[in-house]
């Protein structure tokens, strides 16, 4: 173990409860509860605009269904289809305000789209529907676009569907999690403070003195203490209900819960392009992503949001079985690198009966400002529509006559420290070194490193443990660099960790493997509930 591994994982945890003691006090103007990407974009918007923010996360930043998606920036395509071009122009506008502020963390894609089976007349529909969603684009999409036919011979290995349609969009990169993170840490100071592993236990609004009075317990070193702010933005996700009833706040809506899994795949090299396939109704993509490619996703309503971060066997046979249709060679469960799961939140008047409910909720956002106290909960919304979803608490704020008071405003702070990088066996480019991401970016545990810090859970075999367990004196380094001068806890962590790969992947994979030899009947049980 070097020395300076040491100080800098001693250094992060001093940080931490010097922050913890320094702000007790302050009154904060926002505390934003949930670290997900519409948490990240609040929290984004209201420090440029001088707000005094807190940010708490129960778990890690983005370690719920921001770490799930398909890391698409799109514009509202799939609105086009019943013309409402009113939210297209808005989620347009988002995506390409993002490709403007954020050049670094997205990329350009021209995509694939495979309709069903259809008839002349309603391609022709479909192409005057794709030609005028590019003029929603920034200015260079709109000249490639006019310059390239929007209907392309697939030149890859994907070959048993129609004929494509092409359009351009964004996709986030390296990956949706640290996307998030670097909206939240570019602005952190002691007026404005995230904190992950935080949970709100509790609290009471103070009439008398206009302010939240919230009882928080920092699970890293067990400190409970009350923290103040002047208003609360509840952007929970999946626990989005819980937590207004556990404060009594009433709203007109509330989350139907949607399970969403996909599948990590190794990319064939052929794999270049991003393709979308509808059939039957279902919308799947099949996205190459560095090293592999990811498939889906499912479609589950669940009740409880426990169901949802796990895939199910399945889950797995209904995605096999969906990807063979569109593949000129075999896929098996032996293909498969990792799962991604997570769970969607859509948005349900609450006059909605359980029997009432469909697949065909709204996927629009929502926003509840509580007429008693000030009180704003966030429904519904994705990658994209979080940003406007950001400015419409902006608005709220103002009109709650909630005014920022910092001394001054906070522009994006970049790390002087030159970023440290190491290599990880089974990959070919380097990723940040786990000494860096636990002095500078709050990662405290193997998954944060594994999952969200980096890519290696997502692009090596078995959340990076590989297919029998060859890289686990690799994963015992990683948790001694991030467990300095502790190796009990570095061990703990590394058990934790391995067991929950072999409770869910590896468990799952054996229930799996008589489908591949055919003695399975496929259904599509995946996507219904």
């Amino acid at each position: 173990m070097h020395r300076d591994s040491l100080i800098s994982g001693t250094t992060a945890h001093l940080q931490r409860k010097h922050t913890w003691d320094a702000v007790r006090d302050t009154v904060f103007d926002v505390a934003i509860i949930g670290g997900g990407i519409k948490g990240a974009h609040i929290n984004h918007q209201l420090c440029e605009a001088g707000y005094r923010t807190v940010l708490i996360e129960k778990g890690d930043f983005s370690s719920g269904s921001s770490q799930a998606s398909c890391m698409m920036i799109w514009g509202g395509l799939l609105y086009l289809a019943n013309w409402d071009i009113a939210t297209v122009w808005k989620l347009s506008s988002a995506r390409n305000f993002l490709l403007r502020t954020m050049p670094k963390w997205n990329n350009k894609q021209t995509f694939r789209y495979y309709p069903q089976h259809i008839n002349r007349l309603k391609r022709l529909l479909f192409q005057a529907v794709f030609r005028c969603y590019g003029l929603f684009g920034p200015n260079q999409w709109n000249r490639a676009a006019s310059t390239r036919p929007l209907t392309q011979p697939d030149s890859s290995f994907i070959d048993r569907s129609p004929l494509p349609l092409t359009f351009d969009e964004a996709m986030v990169w390296p990956s949706d999690a640290r996307f998030v993170l670097q909206l939240i840490l570019r602005h952190q100071s002691l007026d404005h403070v995230p904190l992950n592993y935080c949970e709100v236990e509790g609290g009471q609004f103070d009439h008398r003195h206009r302010v939240w009075d919230l009882q928080l317990h920092d699970k890293l070193h067990h400190i409970r203490a009350k923290w103040k702010a002047r208003c609360v933005i509840n952007v929970a996700g999946a626990a989005t209900d819980s937590l207004n009833h556990l404060f009594d706040i009433e709203s007109p809506y509330r989350h139907i819960l949607s399970k969403g899994v996909s599948l990590v795949l190794a990319r064939d090299p052929r794999h270049q392009t991003p393709a979308i396939y509808d059939s039957e109704g279902t919308v799947m993509s099949y996205l190459p992503w560095g090293p592999v490619s990811i498939w889906g996703p499912t479609e589950t309503l669940i009740k409880d949001p426990a169901q949802g971060w796990l895939a199910r066997s399945d889950d797995i046979q209904f995605l096999l079985g969906e990807l063979r249709r569109h593949l000129p060679y075999p896929v098996n469960s032996h293909d498969i690198v990792n799962t991604r799961c997570g769970v969607r939140t859509l948005v349900s008047d609450t006059a909605i009966s359980p029997n009432q409910l469909s697949h065909q909720l709204s996927r629009r956002a929502r926003i509840h400002v509580d007429g008693a106290r000030p009180w704003i909960t966030l429904y519904g919304g994705n990658f994209t529509s979080a940003v406007l979803m950001a400015i419409q608490v902006r608005h709220a704020l103002r009109k709650r006559s909630i005014w920022p008071s910092a001394s001054r405003l906070s522009l994006p702070q970049q790390n002087t420290a030159a970023p440290e990088s190491v290599y990880f066996p089974g990959l070919t480019e380097p990723v940040y070194s786990p000494r860096w991401c636990a002095t500078y970016e709050m990662c405290w545990t193997l998954d944060d490193y594994l999952r969200r810090r980096t890519n290696i859970g997502q692009w090596v075999p078995r959340g990076g443990l590989g297919r029998g367990d060859e890289y686990m004196s690799d994963i015992e380094r990683i948790a001694a660099a991030l467990h300095p001068n502790n190796p009990a806890q570095a061990m703990d962590d590394v058990d934790t960790y391995r067991a929950h790969i072999l409770s869910g992947f590896d468990h799952m994979f054996l229930i799996d493997r008589e489908y591949d030899k055919g003695t399975f009947n496929m259904s599509s049980s995946a996507t219904k509930s």
